[in-house]
């Protein structure tokens, strides 16, 4: 997967209908609460099955590491 730079995420909105855009950011940020409640449950002691259980029922194990380790990355990134 190539990396996202801005340049690059500008290209891929151009390249997009307005509404396409639209539903990736819409499903990105649906995503991120996601990611957000789980951790946010695991900081007051929930074990990460309970907390997937709660928040990301039809999430597997490893979609949910996948997504965490991006989302970690991206919101690194954006300190910057």
């Amino acid at each position: 997967m190539p990396k996202r730079t801005p340049a690059t995420i500008q290209a891929l909105r151009r390249s997009l209908k307005p509404e396409t855009w639209k539903r990736r950011v819409e499903v990105a940020e649906a995503q991120a609460a996601i990611l957000e409640a789980i951790e946010q449950a695991r900081t007051e002691g929930a074990t990460e099955p309970e907390a997937l259980a709660r928040f990301a029922l039809d999430w597997h194990r490893s979609t949910y590491h996948g997504r965490r380790r991006r989302y970690r990355a991206s919101t690194a990134a954006q300190r910057f």
